[in-house]
């Protein structure tokens, strides 16, 4: 996945930080959604990282791609952070 250790740890901790945001957006949704997320290698410095989520009956599912993991996987969380604040406040 993401090749250098120490840019897998911080790859790791970003991730964590986005999650725990979007656990305290959903903790009085009335169920407990999950997460899915995939991050596929398609060449030596390009990868894909999808999002997704089923909320209120939707799927969001968040896609994107690049060659930096961590970056891609901010712009992922932070697009489907917004995607679920939309569907709570429908």
């Amino acid at each position: 996945m993401v090749s250098a250790p120490l840019q897998r740890a911080f790859f790791h901790s970003e991730l964590k930080k986005k999650i725990n945001i979007l656990q305290d957006m959903i903790s009085s949704y009335a169920s407990t959604p999950v997460l899915h997320i995939f991050v596929k290698k398609l060449q030596q410095d390009l990868f894909i990282i999808y999002a997704s989520l089923q909320l209120k009956s939707r799927d969001i599912l968040i896609k994107k791609e690049g060659n930096q993991p961590t970056q891609i996987v901010q712009q992922v969380m932070d697009e489907l952070m917004e995607e679920v604040n939309i569907q709570i406040n429908q």
